[in-house]
């Protein structure tokens, strides 16, 4: 019974998760900003229709990996509920450091380890990472710890996206709030 309820569920996921996978590789690869930004926009489609499915399906992947953590089929159900966030990081953690060693060191043990890892440099309270982009408006190169010690709000969008376009009104009152 357990096994037929795992099998129904990697044939909705599986092929999700791999395309999903093929997409993120693509969009790396990319150089192309239009390309690249209808790679994302399909990307974010399909983790948003195997979130849909995930619910019902993350105690029964976490019942597996628990059940069995000498099985390299568990980085397979583990992997999508680490990198989607599916789960709260520390279940995360704690579901991987269950695993076997050698199951650690498959694919998806080794894409897990740096999916957590990324996640942990991310909690909220951390500090982000820095970056750097260009200010197209001043002409030049801006680093986020340039604005060490100072409010800073960043507003991540794309212009395809008309609800990220839509947000743009609750900026203004925050920009007046915090501009001192």
């Amino acid at each position: 019974m357990f096994f037929a309820k795992i099998d129904s569920l990697a044939s909705v996921l599986q092929p999700l998760t791999e395309e999903i996978m093929l997409l993120e590789d693509s969009i790396s690869k990319s150089a192309n900003t239009t390309l690249k930004g209808n790679l994302i926009a399909k990307r974010d489609t399909l983790i948003a229709e195997r979130s849909r499915k995930q619910p019902r399906s993350s105690s029964i992947q976490m019942d597996f990996i628990k059940q069995y953590p000498t099985s390299f089929y568990a980085t397979n159900l583990l992997y999508p509920l680490v990198s989607c966030e599916v789960i709260p990081l520390d279940t995360a953690i704690a579901l991987y450091d269950m695993l076997d060693k050698n199951v650690k060191q498959g694919y998806f043990g080794k894409k897990i380890e740096k999916d957590i890892s990324l996640l942990k440099k991310n909690r909220p309270g951390s500090p982000a990472p820095d970056f750097e982009a260009n200010d197209i408006l001043h002409q030049r190169l801006i680093r986020l710890s340039d604005f060490k010690g100072k409010v800073v709000l960043m507003d991540f969008w794309a212009p395809w996206c008309g609800q990220c376009r839509r947000g743009f009104k609750y900026l203004k009152p925050l920009q007046e709030k915090y501009s001192s």
